[in-house]
């Protein structure tokens, strides 16, 4: 896979992402969300950075798998574990 591809692969799927958590009650500024942010333990910002694939590392998947498995997320091209 070209590096362009790659990018937007990723880029594509970081949206699907986003539209889900819309979709199911999790968008900015709802109750969803302020719950999902408390249950991961990190400030609103830093959940903001990190569904954006703006975080990486081991503490970043390990988040995000959290979360995926707290909404039901299963979409294309994520690892969980």
């Amino acid at each position: 896979m070209a590096t362009e591809e790659a990018k937007d692969t990723l880029l594509d799927n970081i949206d699907k992402f986003n539209n889900f958590l819309k979709r199911n009650g999790y968008g900015r500024a709802s109750d969803g969300r302020k719950r999902l942010v408390e249950y991961v333990g990190i400030s609103d910002q830093a959940f903001s950075a990190l569904i954006n694939g703006n975080t990486h590392g081991r503490a970043a998947f390990n988040r995000l798998n959290k979360i995926f498995n707290y909404v039901g997320y299963s979409g294309d091209n994520w690892i969980i574990y």
